[in-house]
């Protein structure tokens, strides 16, 4: 039996070892990225093929995902948008769901008043950007002879097969706003090695955030720090290291750097400092109205961090649901001046549970049949 072909298509190299999920030997992927090469050295960093963005570069990659089985999205941008509504029917169009596609066209759902406020805040400084990245979009679609808000449109609810995304629950949060999406394809998860330990931490350590992303709605946390009369007994390290710099995320420097407790961290962070960074921390806070940063989280959970998110973020209420103890924000919020950051033992024993039976109910062999069924009822 032929394997079956599958195309992987990222412009981000941070996210390329989503593909792992993918890895069987029915399966022959091949793994392509939009942009420049540069440090990546995870599992595919002999494998991966870069291609430098333009329009002859493009229509290579366009011809080979037509002999492809299956093309997967990682991120639905404007240039795989134009990829996938030019392959034929015979192909099976994955959407990976990174966010930003949908959430972006919300703004009222996933900015909190503060943030809004700040992000209407104009400012001389970042107008050559945002000029060079107008510029940049009126002259690809002149080369490319489209419109790529019509790419999207016509990508996202007509030609995608299925919407590959994290939970159905935040699918279907979704389709309540845009009813015309694809069908749902859940991802699977890794395997997890019950830990029965409990160690207290006692670093007093909180991780804020995930980026500069102005969908973390820094400065309500911060705020809530600044108030608070135990702040001094912590150290809070605020995620900053990736991103666009832009006016909102001068306004939340310049706030955070009014607390001597919040330490801003800027340079890039390798996996393996990321992981310990987790091994080391008492609490994670996400204050963003969306899901996101579920690396952040997933490794949280796995290193007894306890996980604080926003009522609001579809995800709290998901990961409830599959029985994980997380709380709110505003649980925080108490929390901090209880002196109480940090996951109970009957919480940790409880999540540590949770993680196998939320990998055995989401495994990578039941997501590999449900790819086959796909190809084979084409």
């Amino acid at each position: 039996m032929d394997k079956i072909k599958i195309i992987h298509i990222y412009s981000d190299t941070k996210f390329i070892d989503g593909s792992l999920r993918f890895e069987e030997e029915r399966f022959d992927n091949t793994i392509i990225v939009i942009g420049v090469k540069n440090n990546y050295q995870g599992y595919y960093k002999d494998s991966a093929e870069f291609y430098k963005f333009s329009f002859v570069n493009i229509k290579v990659i366009l011809s080979r995902c037509k002999s492809a089985d299956m093309v997967v999205l990682y991120d639905l941008n404007s240039i795989k948008a134009y990829i996938a509504n030019r392959l034929p029917s015979s192909v099976k169009v994955i959407w990976r769901f990174f966010g930003l596609e949908l959430y972006q066209r919300m703004p009222e759902y996933v900015y909190s008043e503060q943030t809004a406020k700040a992000l209407k805040i104009d400012t001389k400084k970042y107008d050559f950007l945002y000029f060079k990245n107008k510029l940049a979009l009126f002259y690809n679609s002149i080369r490319f002879k489209t419109i790529f808000k019509n790419e999207f449109e016509k990508a996202a609810f007509s030609r995608v097969n299925y919407f590959h995304g994290l939970s159905l629950a935040e699918y279907l949060f979704l389709k309540g706003y845009w009813p015309k999406l694809p069908p749902f394809l859940q991802i699977s998860y890794n395997q997890h090695s019950e830990i029965h330990n409990f160690r207290k931490k006692e670093s007093n350590l909180i991780i804020i955030g995930n980026n500069r992303s102005a969908y973390n709605n820094h400065l309500d946390i911060i705020e809530v720090i600044k108030r608070s009369k135990n702040r001094s007994n912590y150290v809070f390290l605020l995620l900053f290291n990736y991103g666009q710099k832009n006016a909102y995320t001068d306004i939340v420097k310049r706030k955070a750097g009014e607390v001597k407790e919040i330490k801003i961290i800027e340079d890039f962070m390798p996996l393996e400092q990321f992981k310990a960074l987790y091994s080391n921390a008492d609490a994670l806070v996400l204050n963003g109205h969306r899901q996101m940063a579920m690396a952040n989280v997933f490794e949280a959970l796995r290193k007894n961090t306890k996980i604080y998110l926003n009522e609001k973020n579809v995800i709290l209420k998901w990961l409830k649901e599959e029985g994980f103890k997380v709380f709110t924000t505003h649980d925080f919020y108490t929390d901090l001046d209880a002196n109480t950051l940090c996951l109970s033992e009957d919480d940790v024993l409880n999540n540590q549970a949770q993680l196998v039976k939320f990998a055995t109910k989401f495994s990578h062999q039941n997501f590999h049949s449900t790819l086959v069924e796909i190809i084979n009822n084409n």
